[in-house]
């Protein structure tokens, strides 16, 4: 659906709704006054909190894209990249926290959404899948699992680490937190 100019941007406000209540908890009326667009106008336009919802994942999942293939296509060898690639996604994750949670916490819904889940594969899954083949066959990156295996723990991993990030993370803790994922996935848990 295309939104009108001017809306689409407003309804990010709706994305604390969500990830503070749920979808299933959300009116039309409380996105109307989240986003200062009158709730007439909504469903003038056919705006229900369905399409918010969707058009909030697809955007969200479309910067994740855009920073995730920047980084794994940076310079250098496969575990800097991939080092990049989480602290990418997780500052990414900071800065669009409630939509981030939104959609970690309506994951069920979203997984039902070909679209949403065509989204997830080329922002995240795909790249990292392909960065971490790309490793391996330069000998940086040893990985006894499949990396489309690693790819999806890699992403649950940034997904749990950004809920948990505190509301007011400095970018030096954001940063930490996506070194320390790094660290663990690229070094294990030996000594």
């Amino acid at each position: 659906m295309v939104l009108p100019p001017g809306m689409a941007n407003k309804l990010w406000a709706a994305a604390d709704l969500f990830a503070a209540q749920g979808a299933d908890r959300t009116s039309v009326a409380e996105i109307a006054a989240a986003t200062g667009i009158p709730k007439a106008t909504l469903y003038y336009h056919s705006v229900t909190k369905e399409v918010v919802l969707a058009w909030i994942f697809r955007e969200l999942l479309g910067e994740v894209e855009e920073v995730v293939v920047e980084a794994a296509a940076s310079d250098g060898p496969a575990p800097d990249r991939l080092r990049a690639v989480l602290r990418a996604h997780l500052a990414l994750f900071h800065r669009r926290r409630a939509a981030s949670a939104a959609l970690q916490f309506d994951l069920g819904r979203a997984a039902r959404s070909p679209q949403i889940r065509d989204a997830a594969e080329a922002s995240f899954i795909r790249p990292v899948s392909e960065l971490i083949a790309e490793g391996i066959r330069e000998g940086t990156l040893v990985c006894s699992q499949a990396p489309r295996a690693v790819a999806l723990a890699l992403l649950g991993a940034v997904n749990t680490t950004g809920i948990q990030l505190p509301r007011r993370a400095t970018s030096r803790q954001v940063a930490a937190a996506a070194d320390d994922l790094a660290d663990l996935f690229l070094k294990g848990l030996s000594p």
